[in-house]
């Protein structure tokens, strides 16, 4: 995503404030300590055990003759990572236009060949670890500019990574997890015996896994936001208690609807999803106005490239895709209000879905588990998502600059202007106030905004 660091010295009055719980800033000093290395490392294991375990599904799904979901599933597997791979290399050509680097030599060749093949998530996870040994080893040798410096590069790999993530898990492993339950269904109604031993438990273990990663990846996602946003308040623990339980808990309603429609028909539910598709995709395009990966000089003139509005629509649709699943904000602006819409919309179709299930499904124990699976961790999951913007989301917003704090309560039903100097020159930040939840769910937006400081 190309990310600026925008560390600035920050007032007293936010020190103090910020000293009770430092989940999300960037610490002081800059260390990397050794659970960054634990964790890089486990993102580089977990890829490959991601890998083994989609073999694994495709293979037990030939071995019982399901070539449908066999052939599904690959394609499901193929589509995502080269449109990840899309994404990741204009980031990367991105820093590369503004490093002024337009050598073509090994290391750039190398780039280029891991996100055609495409790895281009394991290679932002080996730079995360990289940067990680780099500015521990300028530390051990007391050079502290270039300790920090590769450490907000480490962060903002970890922020690319968390994006990346993002996309695959909502655009990969969330479609598989439509088709593993849905094949759970087929067996559970088929009334045939398990395979011997592990295997035959392979489609269950995989799907248990897949709806705890989708609700941490998305935990870990805001997270990860925020460690490179000094202007954001930090999540407490509780904060990330409830995003988690919200997340996990749509996704349990979400796909168990989609599985069991998709048990029912094929065809009737990919059109349905498609209609899902557009009608996000049309509102995101009207309704959000969000910038990616957009050169220093369209920031400053103010204009967009043809091919920078197309890339901005590419995301928009890729982001619509997601939206099947779960919704993430991409632009300023009142949150509540697009939630609202959004949970409405899915709560609908929802409550049809499991109708539809409960007049077609014969067995009484089955189409009454199903249906209150569709519906109530739903309403657990919009309860999860209230509870936390009431009581657990941070109320301060914090822009440093120098000796400059904007609090929340000074921008509030109005427009706030803060001029400054920052790392590469004047810093203006416009913001308006705001009368909902507030904007702090614009992750993509974000993302931008660091991008113009």
């Amino acid at each position: 995503m190309g990310m600026q660091g925008c560390w600035r010295p920050v007032a007293a009055s936010a020190t103090a404030a910020a000293t009770a719980d430092q989940t999300d800033y960037p610490p002081r000093p800059m260390q990397v300590k050794c659970y960054h290395f634990i964790w890089s490392g486990l993102a580089i294991v977990f890829h490959f055990v991601d890998l083994g375990t989609d073999v694994n599904v495709i293979t037990h799904y030939f071995r019982n003759d399901e070539r449908g979901y066999a052939y599904a599933t690959i394609v499901i597997i193929l589509v995502p990572s080269f449109i990840i791979s899309c994404v990741s290399y204009q980031m990367f050509d991105l820093d590369r236009n503004r490093e002024g680097s337009h050598k073509w030599n090994r290391k750039l060749k190398l780039r280029i060949a891991m996100h055609v093949i495409p790895l281009a998530l394991l290679l932002r996870c080996i730079d995360s670890l990289k940067y990680a040994w780099k500015s521990w080893r300028t530390g051990r040798q007391r050079n502290t500019g270039l300790q920090e410096k590769y450490y907000k590069l480490m962060l903002k790999e970890d922020a690319d990574c968390a994006l990346l993530q993002v996309l695959k898990c909502f655009l990969e492993s969330a479609p598989q997890l439509v088709l593993q339950v849905s094949y759970i269904f087929k067996w559970v109604n088929s009334e045939k015996p398990l395979e011997p031993g592990w295997t035959g438990y392979d489609p269950l273990i995989s799907a248990v896994s897949s709806f705890l990663g989708m609700a941490w990846c998305l935990r870990t996602f805001k997270n990860s936001i925020r460690y490179v946003q000094e202007g954001k308040d930090n999540i407490g623990s509780l904060g990330n208690l409830f995003i988690f339980l919200w997340h996990f808990f749509i996704a349990i309603s979400r796909i168990s609807m989609l599985s069991a429609m998709l048990y029912i028909s094929w065809a009737y539910t990919l059109i349905a999803m498609a209609i899902h598709w557009i009608i996000m995709t049309v509102s995101l395009l009207r309704i959000e106005n969000h910038v990616f990966c957009t050169s220093d000089t369209s920031v400053v003139s103010r204009t967009v490239t043809f091919l920078e509005k197309l890339s901005n629509n590419f995301l928009t649709t890729v982001f619509a895709v997601v939206s099947i699943f779960t919704y993430i904000p991409l632009d300023e602006g009142d949150t509540c209000i697009r939630y609202t819409c959004y949970y409405s919309l899915c709560f609908l179709e929802n409550l049809l879905g499991a109708s539809i299930w409960y007049w077609i499904e014969g067995r009484y124990w089955f189409k009454v588990l199903i249906t209150v699976l569709c519906i109530l961790p739903f309403i657990l999951g919009c309860s999860c998502m209230v509870v936390y913007y009431h009581w657990f989301h941070p109320k301060e917003h914090r822009i440093s600059n120098g000796n400059v704090i904007v609090e929340k309560g000074q921008v509030e039903n109005g427009f706030v202007n803060v001029v400054g100097q920052g790392e590469n020159g004047v810093v203006n930040v416009v913001g308006q106030g705001e009368n909902g939840q507030g904007d702090d769910g614009s992750e993509m937006q974000e993302i931008c905004l660091s991008e113009k400081l």
